[in-house]
């Protein structure tokens, strides 16, 4: 195990000081102040920030917070505060150390000692329920180096169908049945006795048919072969029909937006769309452990209803770098006149905008539907 410092040029001290505390115990520091990008985690690695007023103005600020946000979707994020600067959106809500009183840091260091234990654990407990999730899919790996190479086809063994092995019983029994017919006659057999005899090997051989049609009926059902549904009896009556895997949006909004934004999600409905939408509260960090990042790698697309409000909601930048992480494509739509900031900016390059501001209420949703079926 590794533990990464993340700190800014300015704060080198700072991390030093915290570097020579943890080897004291054990643990094994590389410290990356963004001057040569930042390494990517091992699977028991953790991540510790430093955050102050001066890495809000570092050259590799968004590396910076893009390192954070890898640490904290995986649960191996630990967040120190050096000064009384403010955190960077997506990661103002989640807990924090404050090592904000110098005098007394190496108490604070202590907390940082026990909550890189406690990152450690709670990877763990992540990783455990992704596997439960079926997360080893190629589509929700965040780069090309996790996909595993596919398995080779398993070879299947072939094996006769009872269906065919009707015609050689019949034969077999027939051929008995004559065998014992011509042994009788030159053996001098009443003709009565051979009859007799080939009328049970007659009631053998339909016996041993009746069995092994049953037989061939039971692997025809086992294999599906049933005869394929017309297009009315396809569904049932009535049934809703399901969206199929990648179909479905997810609609990211801040609190604030929500009068706005679901008269556009209820229109998205009614014109056949396929959404998700949170509807409930969630706490300071919990977009990770709750439905979220589910729903997240389970649909085909994001919209970001971009206002003044999201721009400012940790839980929308955490989903839009989700998003990107997953590989969802993003679909930007405008609210207000308000202007991406440097940090969204960078996830919606080279996209266009639906600017939806624009536009009268009653028709928002029909032009966001149609926006989503020419992507």
């Amino acid at each position: 195990m590794t533990v990464f410092i993340a700190h800014s040029p300015e704060d080198a001290e700072a991390a030093a000081a915290l570097e020579v505390f943890l080897e004291r115990r054990g643990v094994f520091v590389t410290r990356e102040d963004g001057s040569r990008g930042f390494q990517p985690l091992g699977r028991s690695d953790v991540a510790v920030m430093l955050w102050s007023t001066r890495a809000l103005f570092m050259a590799g600020r968004f590396l910076m917070e893009r390192r954070a946000l890898d640490a904290w979707a995986e649960g191996r994020l630990v967040s120190v505060k050096l000064d009384h600067g403010i955190m960077p959106v997506g990661l103002r809500d989640l807990r924090v150390i404050e090592a904000t009183f110098e005098p007394q840091r190496e108490i604070a260091f202590a907390a940082v000692n026990k909550a890189i234990q406690d990152a450690i654990a709670e990877s763990r407990r992540l990783e455990n329920e992704l596997a439960r999730d079926g997360a080893g899919n190629a589509s929700d790996v965040s780069s090309l180096d996790d996909v595993a190479p596919a398995p080779a086809p398993k070879r299947e063994l072939k094996t006769k169908e009872p269906g065919n092995l009707w015609a050689w019983v019949v034969i077999g029994v027939v051929v008995l049945g004559a065998a014992l017919g011509v042994a009788s006659l030159l053996a001098g057999v009443s003709w009565r006795l051979w009859v007799a005899v080939a009328g049970v090997v007659g009631v053998c051989a339909l016996a041993a048919v009746v069995a092994v049609s049953a037989a061939n009926a039971r692997q025809d059902a086992a294999r599906g072969k049933r005869r394929p549904p017309g297009p009315a009896s396809a569904a049932e009556p009535g049934a809703p029909a399901e969206a199929a895997p990648g179909e479905r949006v997810f609609v990211s909004y801040a609190r604030a937006d929500v009068a706005t934004v679901s008269p556009v999600v209820d229109a998205l409905k009614d014109a056949g769309q396929a959404v998700w939408m949170d509807t409930q509260e969630i706490g300071p960090g919990e977009g990770w452990a709750g439905e979220i990042v589910r729903a997240i790698r389970a649909s085909g697309r994001v919209c970001v209803m971009c206002s003044t409000a999201a721009f400012q909601s940790d839980h929308v930048k955490r989903e839009i770098y989700l998003a990107d992480r997953y590989r969802r494509p993003l679909t930007p739509v405008l609210l207000d006149d308000a202007v991406p900031p440097e940090d969204f900016e960078y996830f919606f390059a080279g996209l266009q905008l639906v600017r939806l501001s624009e536009l009268p209420v009653e028709g928002r949703g029909v032009v966001l539907a149609q926006a989503l079926s020419a992507r």
